[in-house]
């Protein structure tokens, strides 16, 4: 990987088609794509690069043509350590011939294992991953459960019929914890859950998380999605902002 420098001025920032610009600089705390792939010199770039077809781009749902390179930029350009995906393996390790669906379930709040104050999900909500409508429980598929609330995990496996599997560790994610200096297994605990999600067939996870749409985008298709008070569905418009 090259190092860029300040004063390169083949480095721009913010994007743009000059001529000089060999490389845009874009800084965000979010996936931007969408806002990008709209302009036509944009899609039609990528077209060349042959991440699309011409007759993908749709300027009225730029956000799943924008899930998509982000899919296709991650699933091409990184690749999980070697670590990270044995331990993935072992959590599914015999269930190559079976379907496995992955739920991404993350509450906050009261139920959170790290009690953070955002709310994405009501307790109520949890039942809808359960009664997901694209979930067949009849092939006797396998529940993969990532999440920050051990009581959402532990309700789901009390209450379908299906095998349930999930990691044992428990969620990080507040200051207390990185300054003590758990963020580096909380990280390697998401890197897991995400290598799971990758052997998974489908993805159901929740309106408005970073992570269910990473999972998604490592997975390679667009994921259903549980809201607040909202039974699951698939989206027409895809974001990471909070509810």
């Amino acid at each position: 990987m090259d190092r860029i420098q300040d004063n390169d001025t083949r480095v721009c920032k913010g994007l743009n088609n000059r001529p000089e610009c060999r490389v845009n600089l874009i800084a965000t705390r979010k996936p931007v794509a969408a806002a990008y792939i709209k302009y036509k010199w944009v899609f039609d770039r990528f077209v060349e690069l042959g991440v699309f077809q011409p007759a993908d781009y749709d300027v009225n749902n730029t956000s799943i043509l924008g899930f998509r390179l982000i899919s296709y930029i991650v699933r091409h350009a990184f690749r999980l350590n070697d670590r990270v995906m044995k331990e993935a393996n072992a959590i599914i390790p015999s269930y190559n011939q079976r379907h496995v669906t992955g739920f991404h379930i993350r509450i906050s709040d009261s139920i959170s294992d790290f009690k953070e104050r955002a709310r994405f999900l009501y307790r109520s909500d949890i039942p809808r991953f359960m009664h997901c409508p694209y979930v067949n429980y009849s092939t006797n598929e396998i529940i993969f459960i990532a999440s920050d609330s051990s009581f959402a995990k532990e309700m789901i496996k009390r209450n379908v019929s299906s095998t349930v599997v999930y990691q044992k560790r428990k969620a990080v994610h507040s200051g207390n914890e990185i300054m003590s200096g758990k963020a580096s297994m909380g990280v390697y605990s998401v890197l897991v859950d995400i290598a799971v999600f990758m052997k998974c067939d489908r993805i159901v996870g929740t309106t408005g998380s970073t992570l269910t749409y990473l999972a998604g985008a490592f997975q390679g298709s667009v994921p259903y999605y549980v809201g607040r008070n909202t039974d699951c569905y698939y989206p027409h418009y895809l974001n990471t902002t909070k509810p």
